[in-house]
């Protein structure tokens, strides 16, 4: 029960005060749609701006591939197998009117070493490079490539011998021949419409090493290079949609402050261009970011996963001007891929689509596709039901060649709210092969996305957050570290002694511990503690404390180059990244390391061992186990690291926490060895009667009954001899 009680006292109600603080922060936004997201659907689309309908023809309808994260790394055992796989099977089975790679080609990373840095091998570009002849589809008109931030990181020049991207993309001679811009844009046209794509490159010069390349740059001759696409296309076509790929989400583009020489920021520019969507990678750990959609300012953010892994591939349709997608992992599976194309799903509705022809449809529309290596006689049927209802048993194909499927309905049946589509693919012995459901609405509700922390922290930007939770960690640092113990023991005009257990104020059982007064005692018996470290103890957590928040740590960033990192940025050779993988580090190890190791610093031998095993009880205490976890394998992975090849340069790589861990490590040590020899000494006077004992018990009992006297223990000797 003390155990518990100490991990309530210590650890429960400060995790809920950072718990209640996050949820402040992070999920009002993202509990329900916002009401922009429910007034933009009530915005008319000009009806007589697009011609065609959703009826039982293929007209006006066209779709695409993107795959994103092939990851081609020549230490890997048939690297490349995964990738090329997707092209045999998929790409000509598919037949798309091109394909968008939203970045990480290569895996560029040094090999046997953790964290691996960026390093560029010609390899990897060859293998890329043969993959798409073997496919057929090294094609600039076909095939269109974005850099990723493993392709760039450690790039130090545009013309750099090791920017292999500008040799080995099938768009190299186009993007060669304007001098390798950030930027590049493609417009494809159809008889009923152009529709334009913009590539978005974030790689800056010099880029910092991997593993600290988390973060993308947008700068203000990036963004002039993008309104500059835009214009131009503006200025040549009469654009239907629009959609932007780059590699990294939205959510982790540093943006806030930069503008181009129009003074627009990427918002503003994304905004004043109709933007449907950007669609990109980066996060590519299926089990932990699975679907990571997100809608901020009517422009989704979509993010797909990776082929590395998984060998994922998401097919676009745009029919009608309304566009739709499915995300299929084709690692272990050969089953066929069904997009609904109309009615489309609801969690993906935009003003700026003509979404008034769902209402005036005729036909339920379905593109089915599937694998070379798939037998198509073994659909036998294609079924769709609505609500539970079944719309038809038997969906009709409009062409033999054509992966397009329709059903008649009527629209009008379902006017108002969400409504739910199934669509079932059945053999020739009435087996279900694949099934997929989604939400739609006739009168342009949408669907709410979904809870998840892309969609929570796309509604801030992960940079502004980051930023955030730094002065967060500062206030806390300063204020409930340092300033508010200074004030307690002012309040309370008195020290508190070394041997004092704040919590015996509770043992009467007379004493009615109320939910409210619980809190209010944590946190002051919190506060208690950290009033009893001895100064040159918080000298030292100080520094920690400053080290973890602020840095600087000095290293190689790149082939020789050397810079100065801190939690906030890193800056080197005339580059500055002013954000991070430090951030995730450092808070890591804040939480990890400085915090439990302040709380167990604070908890002096505060109660006589009333047990034999009162050894034992110092070693098993949760801030002295937690506290020891965390800085040992602190400890053994920057030694794994320095031991490994990296040397001096260990210390960058190992986020710049491996000095403030020693310390808190010594901090540790010496408190246990201390509060070890108090036990001791403790235990001889319990066992040999000593009166000196007597008589601190005795103060201790004064103090206890009368919290507020002007009498406390430091006149006593037998204090001043256990201090």
């Amino acid at each position: 029960m003390g155990i518990i009680f100490a991990l309530l006292r210590d650890y429960f109600y400060p995790f809920l005060v950072f718990l209640l603080m996050l949820m402040t922060f992070l999920i009002p936004p993202a509990i329900k749609p916002k009401q922009k997201d429910f007034d933009e659907m009530n915005m008319h689309y000009p009806e007589n701006s697009s011609t065609g309908s959703l009826d039982n023809t293929i007209d006006r309808l066209f779709w695409f591939v993107q795959i994103s994260d092939l990851h081609l790394n020549k230490f890997k055992e048939n690297f490349g197998s995964q990738f090329e796989r997707v092209c045999t099977n998929y790409i000509g089975s598919i037949n798309p009117k091109f394909v968008i790679v939203t970045g990480d080609i290569t895996d560029s990373k040094e090999n046997g070493k953790y964290p691996q840095r960026s390093k560029h091998y010609i390899e990897e570009w060859e293998k890329y490079q043969e993959i798409l002849n073997n496919c057929g589809v090294n094609n600039s008109s076909f095939w269109f490539d974005i850099r990723g931030n493993h392709d760039n990181a450690a790039v130090l020049k545009k013309y750099a011998s090791d920017n292999y991207f500008y040799d080995y993309s099938p768009q190299s001679p186009f993007l060669n021949s304007l001098d390798r811009p950030s930027m590049y844009s493609f417009v494809h046209q159809e008889p009923y419409g152009n529709y334009q794509f913009v590539g978005m490159d974030l790689g800056t010069y010099p880029l910092i090493s991997g593993p600290l390349d988390f973060f993308m740059f947008i700068d203000k001759d990036k963004l002039d290079e993008l309104e500059e696409n835009f214009e131009f296309n503006k200025n040549n076509y009469d654009i239907n949609q629009t959609i932007v790929f780059t590699h990294s989400p939205l959510t982790t583009v540093q943006r806030p402050l930069t503008k181009s020489s129009s003074g627009k920021n990427l918002d503003k520019i994304l905004k004043d261009n109709r933007v449907l969507s950007v669609i990109d990678g980066h996060f590519h750990s299926k089990e932990m970011y699975s679907r990571l959609f997100s809608k901020k300012d009517t422009i989704f953010d979509l993010q797909v996963n990776d082929v590395k892994s998984d060998g994922a591939i998401r097919i676009f349709a745009i029919d009608n001007d309304l566009f739709s997608f499915t995300d299929t992992d084709t690692t272990d599976k050969d089953d066929p891929i069904i997009v609904i194309t109309n009615p489309k799903d609801s969690r993906f509705i935009s003003q700026k689509e003509p979404l008034y022809k769902i209402k005036q449809s005729t036909f339920i529309r379905v593109l089915i596709f599937h694998s070379s290596t798939f037998d198509p006689l073994r659909i036998s049927t294609v079924s769709c039901d609505i609500d539970g209802e079944t719309i038809s048993y038997s969906m009709t194909r409009v062409n033999p060649t054509e992966p397009l499927w329709v059903a008649a309905w009527n629209p009008n049946d379902y006017s108002d709210g969400i409504h739910e589509i199934t669509i079932t693919i059945k053999d020739l012995g009435g087996n279900e092969v694949i099934t997929q459901t989604q939400d739609f609405s006739v009168d342009k509700t949408p669907s709410f996305i979904g809870y998840n922390f892309f969609e929570i922290v796309q509604r801030h930007n992960l940079y502004s957050f980051m930023v955030g939770w730094d002065v967060v960690l500062i206030f806390i640092y300063v204020i409930q570290f340092g300033t508010l113990p200074k004030i307690i023991k002012k309040i309370m005009k008195r020290t508190p002694t070394k041997f004092e257990m704040f919590s015996e104020q509770f043992e009467d059982k007379t004493t009615k511990i109320t939910f409210l007064s619980f809190f209010g005692y944590t946190y002051k018996s919190m506060i208690w503690k950290f009033s009893m470290i001895p100064t040159f103890k918080w000298i030292l957590i100080c520094t920690v404390g400053w080290l973890f928040v602020f840095g600087p740590n000095f290293a190689d960033f790149a082939d020789g180059k050397w810079g100065a990192s801190f939690m906030f940025g890193v800056a080197f050779d005339g580059s500055k990244h002013l954000c991070s993988m430090l951030f995730w580090y450092a808070m890591i190890g804040f939480g990890g390391i400085f915090l439990p190791t302040l709380i167990m610093i604070s908890l002096p031998v505060i109660e006589p061992p009333r047990s034999s095993n009162y050894k034992l009880r110092l070693l098993i205490h949760p801030e002295t186990l937690i506290a020891l976890t965390g800085v040992i394998g602190f400890l053994e992975y920057f030694s794994y690291n320095l031991f490994t090849g990296y040397k001096g340069s260990s210390l960058i790589l190992s986020f710049g926490l491996w000095w403030p861990t020693m310390i808190c490590f010594a901090l540790i040590v010496t408190t246990i060895i201390q509060d070890y020899r108090k036990i001791i000494k403790l235990k001889r006077e319990e066992q040999s009667g000593d009166s000196e004992n007597s008589y601190l018990n005795n103060d201790i009992e004064k103090v206890q009954s009368n919290p507020n006297s002007d009498s406390n223990l430091e006149g006593s000797d037998s204090t001043k001899d256990l201090l």
